[in-house]
């Protein structure tokens, strides 16, 4: 696998667009199912009736299968017996068929990704507020806090470890989507697992390419880990 390769795989437009879709998707579905996960977190951190019961069934939608749940809402998205698609026009969001291109299908599985994996998003940050002693917030509301400053001189800095976990755990699994993709899209839309998959296993002819895609997709996680763990890790001294 020599130098050449990587050329070659620069200069393919299918990679290239596999490239640019990977990115988008796991930048806004990560983005979002952070500020999500957070607001489900601290809502679920909360006392409250039957907070138990409540815990259990937001994990719900992380229960089912990625093939399933990509199965489900592109029913759900059909133009004229869907839901969404039913929904999306009569309030004007949307004219037409909702994956009818291939920006419309980013949008539709990012959201779909979204409604999946908040959940377990919210429950690592759960596990993190759940070890942040109650006296820190009284002695910060004795200082004068408003709840705002607390949020942000005391719940972010405390919890970051777990959001750093939570991160790198939905940016590594939003990198090497593969499955939501090909389902919502009838194998349209494309990303780096796919490109892989095709160059491997289907087109012979881009063995190489689809094998040094492959070695691409390994080095840039572990580029987004390290990343990861160099400016948001946690520090230990």
């Amino acid at each position: 696998m020599g130098v050449e390769n990587y050329a070659e795989l620069a200069g393919d437009a299918d990679f290239r667009e596999a490239l640019v879709n990977t990115t988008v998707f796991t930048t806004v579905s990560v983005a979002l199912e952070l500020s999500f996960g957070m607001l489900v977190a601290l809502a679920l951190n909360r006392v409250f009736l039957a907070r138990g019961p409540v815990r259990a069934i937001s994990l719900v939608p992380y229960a089912f299968p990625t093939v399933i749940s990509a199965a489900m809402w592109r029913l759900m998205y059909q133009d004229e017996v869907g839901i969404m698609s039913y929904l999306a026009e009569r309030i004007g969001l949307v004219s037409g068929p909702i994956l009818g291109n291939d920006t419309r299908l980013m949008v539709a599985a990012i959201v779909v990704d979204v409604w999946k994996t908040t959940p377990f998003m919210a429950i690592l940050l759960l596990a993190g507020l759940q070890v942040i002693s109650h006296d820190v917030y009284e002695v910060a509301r004795v200082d004068g806090a408003s709840p705002w400053q607390q949020f942000w001189r005391v719940t972010l800095p405390l919890v970051k470890p777990a959001m750093v976990v939570a991160l790198l755990f939905r940016t590594l699994d939003a990198w090497r989507i593969y499955d939501l993709f090909w389902v919502m899209s009838n194998r349209e839309l494309k990303s780096l697992s796919t490109f892989v998959y095709e160059g491997v296993r289907i087109s012979q002819l881009n063995f190489a390419v689809g094998n040094t895609a492959a070695v691409f997709v390994f080095l840039s996680s572990l580029l987004i880990a390290a990343a990861y763990m160099k400016f948001l890790g946690a520090r230990t001294t």
